[in-house]
């Protein structure tokens, strides 16, 4: 995501978050709410992570973006009730950032301080403001892409996921479902236009024959019917947007009303979301929507690291972890345990974590496909994981219809 001002970077986080951000309240209507984080682990030294994330400042956003933190608390629970990491707890900080400048700021601050291991977490004005200060210090980031330093300081960041979700939805909209015509029904604003660009931009790095027309929906639509209307009346073979929650619940009721098929409709893994959408529109609306998802299936129980991680997230969370989020943060402290042993407990810091993932090769990730220096494309350096799944909800369940794959393969053979 190349944006040049704060305004278009907290768009950029807001239509990836905002799929959550009506499910983060839903999301213990089948459970009982805990709060995670108690377990004390063993009497060693802790190995500090700083969770730096837009906990307030963002409305229901800052509530979806929170999920990341509940993932990451969850999985300290979890490696702590197994006795830590060699003896030393995993003990995760939180510094709520709240969407501005002088928060986050003092927030990387801290973490460098307190000797933070690395940076968790979902930061939206985090790449002119803290990410320097952890740069400086030599503290690994792992903010999610939502800033331009995210994708593009390859020194200091470490991105371990949905950084080509879009590219992958071209690639399955071509390759699958053979589309010569698409819409791009998205948001009329700096995400928005940056989702165009970047559909765009895939159809034509992939040599497909598809035409790409957007239809922006303004700010403050109650009702997207009229634009529904607008992007059916070219009979287009595909739509792509990244509308979620109760946006979603509306567009895509919407096209179901116009009388266009939801199987043919392509949206992102943040709108995959059981409690604010699949539930919220009847079942011949859900039934064959399709998504991208960076983490895996987490209908998938048959998947061990699933299994653990919805046992997990229902232990210590009370929440049934159905969420790209919640898996984003407890993968990567589950995954950076797993780095730690490797390079052994007594020895891990920040030093060693960035000497580590500055030259990984094809270390696996918790719940996904492996980290590797080797997936870095010149527009996103510091991508350590683009592989993608696209994942389909059929009779109350999601199910994988395309493994694993690295739409940036595809791009390259496409010249």
């Amino acid at each position: 995501m190349k944006f040049s001002t704060r305004v278009a970077v907290i768009a950029a986080a807001s239509a990836l978050a905002v799929g959550l951000a009506a499910c983060s309240s839903a999301a213990t209507s089948s459970s009982t709410a805990k709060e995670p984080g108690s377990v004390a682990g063993p009497a060693g030294d802790p190995i500090v992570f700083y969770d730096i994330t837009d906990a307030t400042g963002l409305g229901a956003v800052s509530a979806a973006i929170s999920q990341f933190t509940t993932g990451e608390l969850a999985a300290q629970d979890h490696i702590n009730a197994q006795g830590g990491v060699g003896g030393r707890p995993i003990k995760i900080v939180k510094c709520d950032s709240k969407a501005d400048p002088a928060a986050t700021t003092a927030c990387a601050q801290e973490a460098v301080q307190n000797k933070a291991v690395a940076k968790l977490g979902l930061s939206v004005a985090w790449g002119e403001n803290g990410f320097p200060v952890l740069a400086r210090a030599g503290v690994p980031s792992l903010n999610p892409p939502v800033n331009p330093q995210d994708l593009q300081e390859a020194g200091n960041s470490y991105v371990t996921g949905g950084s080509s979700e879009y590219e992958a939805q071209v690639y399955y909209a071509g390759k699958t479902l053979a589309a010569k015509s698409a819409v791009v029904f998205t948001d009329e604003n700096p995400s928005g236009q940056d989702q165009v660009a970047r559909v765009t931009k895939a159809v034509q790095r992939y040599g497909f024959d598809m035409t790409v027309t957007p239809v922006y929906l303004p700010s403050g639509t109650a009702d997207p019917t009229p634009f529904v209307a607008k992007a059916v009346s070219g009979k287009p073979d595909v739509v792509f947007t990244n509308q979620s929650g109760a946006q979603a619940v509306s567009a895509y009721t919407a096209f179901h009303q116009q009388g266009f098929p939801t199987d043919r409709i392509l949206n992102q893994g943040g709108a995959a979301d059981f409690d604010s959408f699949f539930t919220k529109v009847s079942p011949e609306i859900a039934d064959g929507t399709i998504f991208s998802y960076a983490y895996q299936n987490p209908d998938d129980l048959s998947d061990p690291q699933v299994k653990l991680y919805r046992d997990a997230m229902q232990q210590y969370a009370g929440r049934d972890g159905k969420s790209e989020f919640s898996q984003w943060g407890f993968a990567n402290v589950m995954t950076l345990a797993e780095i730690a042993k490797k390079i052994g407990p007594e020895k891990f810091d920040a030093a060693s974590l960035k000497a580590f993932l500055t030259t990984v090769d094809n270390f696996p990730m918790f719940m996904a496909q492996p980290l590797s220096r080797k997936y870095a494309t010149p527009d996103a350096p510091a991508n350590l994981r683009p592989q993608i799944q696209v994942l389909q909800y059929k009779g109350g369940r999601l199910e994988t219809v395309q493994p694993w794959f690295n739409p940036y393969d595809f791009m390259n053979r496409a010249g």
